[in-house]
């Protein structure tokens, strides 16, 4: 043996590595998107996050000056924006 006493072992996330190398991919997916649902309650509270959070780009785009502004008056979307 190589090492002169077992190696001691694995804590959890090491573990977890291990357990999670050559695993199938699409059980994986699988999982890892049943982990990542979000209850009701919390796909409020991420929905009224995100509400409060474009009010307030709008709020700010609204007050805007100087290039804020000329970039919001000729996006990038339309014709103008693209020629300028």
């Amino acid at each position: 043996m190589t090492f002169e006493q077992p190696l001691p072992e694995p804590d959890a996330k090491r573990a977890a590595v291990r357990a999670a190398y050559r695993a199938d991919e699409t059980e994986w997916v699988y999982s890892l998107a049943d982990a990542a649902r979000l209850s009701a309650d919390e796909r409020a509270k991420v929905d009224l996050l995100a509400g409060r959070l474009v009010h307030m780009v709008r709020a700010k785009r609204r007050n805007a000056g100087g290039l804020d502004a000329f970039l919001h008056e000729y996006e990038l979307s339309s014709q103008e924006g693209v020629m300028l």
